[in-house]
């Protein structure tokens, strides 16, 4: 659950501040000739951050202050996705934020690693066991490795490349059940050209490509492994519909090869999400994602290349199994309380009622020191985000 205040972007170019809440599903598509995964997010972030300061920095410290370079994490052989991209990115960001020299050419140490599906005997939840690995690049010795274990909404689809729709729950169980069930027996919905996570679900995705200054919709069937698969040739620009059948307005993060499209953009601070309008009658809104931000007026089109002209490349990341990759993650948001969806669940707190008879008698009295308080709650602690003060841009 995320419960702050997040910068977004709509269709028509306004910005506006926005909270987004709850991890809802994840579609993944593959588009050119790759396969595999994408993005994580904020509670991997933690967990990366935890095994620097925990780990890293100390054994810095006493080996004495020399680069580094951040190499590639990879996925299980079990998981149909990596993460790698986004992992790499994060750790260099969180190293360099605490100090530490990162430099992929001219380096004594590497941080690489590796991560796998994790079942917690004690929990019953399932989740991600991601392992650190710090390596003396002279010598070829492993200095230590650091285990870490990522739960949660927010990451374990990510990490693990599932096309799963939790529905909104936050019962950890319910979620950890739905990844399982994703994990082992994976699925994905297609309704013509649209990509969907699951039947009953309110989002989809669809590819579409241009052809002489027209968009065209991009066929789509699922490989043998169950994923959805939409070819698209090299050199071809193509663009990205965001689709939302639900009575809300939806925040999606959309990445590409693993990059975030907002990952380029000269905006300060960059935003995070693409809003998609809610429905209106049967139509369901849509918001074309044309290509990587820049600013507020323009973009950089999606365009199939050589890996050495990519994105991916451009920022020195390795060609993986995340190249090939477009993925959207869909939550509900909304600009004021009123708006909030039932789904989200909603502050509650009491008001009144009708006015009834009771008579009462004044008297008085005199008070001593408070010796006992007694607290009931009438709704759990967890069942509803805190509200968020909200301000538009």
């Amino acid at each position: 659950m995320i419960d702050q205040m997040m910068r977004v972007v709509v269709r028509e170019g306004s910005w506006v501040r926005r909270p987004m809440f709850g991890w809802l599903l994840i579609v993944c598509l593959w588009g050119s000739t790759w396969n595999s995964h994408i993005q994580a997010d904020d509670s991997l972030e933690q967990e990366l951050r935890a095994m620097v300061q925990d780990h890293i920095l100390p054994m810095l410290e006493k080996r004495g202050a020399a680069p580094l370079a951040v190499g590639g994490f990879t996925a299980a052989t079990s998981v149909k996705g990596s993460a790698g991209p986004e992992i790499q990115m994060k750790l260099s960001a969180i190293l360099q934020e605490l100090g530490v020299q990162v430099d992929p050419d001219t380096y004594r140490y590497e941080l690489s690693g590796n991560y796998l599906p994790y079942n917690d005997v004690d929990s019953g939840l399932y989740g991600v066991k991601l392992i650190g690995r710090l390596v003396d690049a002279e010598s070829g010795t492993t200095l230590g490795e650091f285990p870490r274990f990522v739960f949660g909404p927010e990451s374990v689809p990510r990490l693990l490349g599932l096309n799963v729709s939790t529905k909104g729950s936050r019962d950890p169980q319910v979620q950890s059940a739905a990844y399982r069930q994703a994990a082992t027996k994976p699925a994905t919905y297609l309704v013509g050209t649209q990509v969907s996570a699951a039947p009953s679900s309110q989002f989809g995705v669809e590819l579409l490509v241009v052809s002489h200054g027209q968009l065209q919709t991009v066929p789509l069937a699922n490989d043998t492994a169950g994923r959805p698969f939409g070819q698209i040739p090299l050199d071809q620009v193509y663009a990205v519909r965001l689709l939302n059948h639900s009575d809300h307005e939806a925040a999606v993060s959309l990445s590409i090869d693993g990059v975030n499209v907002f990952h380029f953009s000269e905006q300060v601070p960059p935003p995070k999400y693409w809003v998609v309008p809610r429905r209106q009658g049967k139509t369901p809104g849509e918001t074309i994602v044309r290509g990587w931000d820049k600013t507020a007026g323009q973009s950089l089109e999606f365009k199939v290349v050589d890996f050495p002209d990519s994105a991916a490349a451009r920022i020195k990341l390795d060609s993986n199994q995340a190249i090939g990759l477009i993925s959207a993650s869909f939550a509900a948001c909304w600009e004021n309380e009123e708006d909030r969806p039932r789904s989200e669940g909603r502050t509650r707190a009491t008001g009144f009622g009708n006015e009834v008879v009771d008579p009462k008698t004044l008297v008085k009295r005199q008070v001593g020191q408070v010796r006992d308080v007694v607290t009931i709650r009438y709704q759990r602690a967890g069942d509803v985000s805190s509200p968020v003060v909200l301000q538009a841009r």
